[in-house]
């Protein structure tokens, strides 16, 4: 009983460190995209949005894609 008890939980905390992953790190790729936009947009607010809402789904999306294998 305890074996598959362990077997799920592992498999959750698997999945949960995946999207924590995923979540941090295009986090952290907006963060600096939005740093560098800043740096080149200085007074266009909408381009530096843009710039780090793009940079983190592209990020997650890449990151998505080559971590996912290893999940599985």
């Amino acid at each position: 009983m305890s074996f598959p008890l362990t077997t799920r939980y592992q498999k959750r905390m698997t999945l949960l460190q995946f999207w924590l992953t995923i979540v941090f790190g295009a986090t952290e790729i907006g963060f600096i995209a939005s740093g560098i936009a800043t740096w080149y947009c200085e007074t266009d607010l909408p381009a530096v949005l843009a710039w780090t809402v793009g940079a983190s789904v592209v990020s997650g999306l890449i990151l998505v894609l080559l971590l996912r294998r290893k999940v599985e």
